[in-house]
């Protein structure tokens, strides 16, 4: 019965006196390479990591791309460091695309040998005279390209990977291709790699409820008036700062929801207000936090914004919660009051 075995995966083996040779060294950034790029594509997977957003211009021809950074199905880093204009009449595949039917935009990755990029004339010179003219060096670049055909998961595209950023819509209008329509890729649709959530926020067991008045015991006869007012607390972890950082350490804004919580007032409508709860100082602050600029206050908390969305139907509501600004804080506060006429 015959076998089959892959080869075995290389590395140098340094020693003194070893003569090394251009395939030596290249052997080297091999090794590295394609260790780097197995582990991408098995913890990863294919797809945009960060940004690469696509915005159309205002004649409806030109599309804008914002910097970020994606996968594609080898494990390669598909680096895009500034935002990138593209006529779509001059991308790649727009001849097969651009017929009114809905059509894809792609990113791939490129790269090239290159000569030392140099400022010095006389330094890029002497550096083709000592390599015999032959470039020495590898510009890792990317290409934008159009493509009518639809992302395939289950389908291999080995031969010339491509990550889908936009679906585009449009109509060709005296012989002009214009955008109508442009909808991001889904996750499910082309395998994007989305940065993980964090853990879901433990909201506290039971919230407080505290009447406006002491409760007293009524006599049999007397009718308890329902209860008005409730608070509790909620506690957001906000993970680790690391990320916030998208590539080329830029801050990227995150939000953050709790679960669907219940405020003990029943069903119906009810108004509630949300507000930061400090346990050093024992005080909650509400509203905006710039009233409080050049103060203790204002160094403790990064910028952030709140929202709470009610569910009247069934007397639940949900937190969210976003950062605008890096931040070492693992978690936030949350002191939250629901009130019912």
């Amino acid at each position: 019965m015959g076998s089959s075995q892959q080869e075995p995966i290389l590395r140098n083996r340094y020693f003194h006196g070893k003569m090394l040779t251009a395939g030596d060294f290249q052997l080297e950034q091999d090794y590295f390479n394609q260790k780097r790029q197995m582990l991408n594509r098995l913890l990863h997977g294919s797809g945009v990591v960060a940004g690469l957003t696509v915005r159309v211009q205002a004649d409806l021809q030109t599309v804008n791309i914002l910097p970020g950074l994606a996968l594609d199905s080898l494990g390669r880093e598909i680096v895009v460091p500034k935002t990138e204009t593209c006529s779509l009449t001059t991308l790649p595949g727009f001849a097969a695309a651009g017929s009114g039917a809905p059509f894809y935009l792609c990113v791939s990755y490129l790269e090239q040998a290159v000569h030392r990029p140099a400022t010095s004339p006389a330094l890029l010179a002497s550096d083709s005279h000592l390599t015999n003219g032959e470039p020495g060096y590898v510009a890792e670049g990317y290409r934008f390209s159009l493509t009518g055909q639809a992302p395939d998961a289950s389908s291999a595209q080995d031969s010339m990977p491509v990550v889908y950023l936009a679906k585009l819509q449009g109509q060709v209008e005296n012989g002009v291709y214009r955008i109508g329509q442009i909808e991001p890729m889904q996750e499910e649709e082309a395998d994007q790699v989305v940065p993980a959530e964090p853990a879901p926020v433990a909201p506290t067991p039971e919230p407080v409820v505290a009447p406006v008045s002491a409760p007293v015991a009524p006599p049999a006869e007397v009718n308890v008036p329902p209860k008005r007012l409730a608070t509790g607390t909620v506690s957001v972890s906000l993970g680790s700062s690391k990320m916030f950082l998208a590539p080329f350490n830029k801050f990227v804004e995150r939000s953050f929801y709790t679960e669907v919580l219940e405020h003990g007032l029943g069903p119906g409508p009810v108004c509630m207000t949300i507000g930061v709860e400090d346990s050093q100082s024992a005080g909650t602050y509400y509203g905006d936090l710039d009233v409080f600029e050049d103060t203790e206050l204002k160094k403790k908390y990064p910028d952030f914004a709140l929202g709470v969305v009610v569910f009247p139907s069934d007397g639940t509501f949900k937190i969210g919660l976003k950062v605008k600004q890096q931040t070492d804080r693992e978690s936030i506060q949350l002191r939250w009051w629901a009130y019912k006429e």
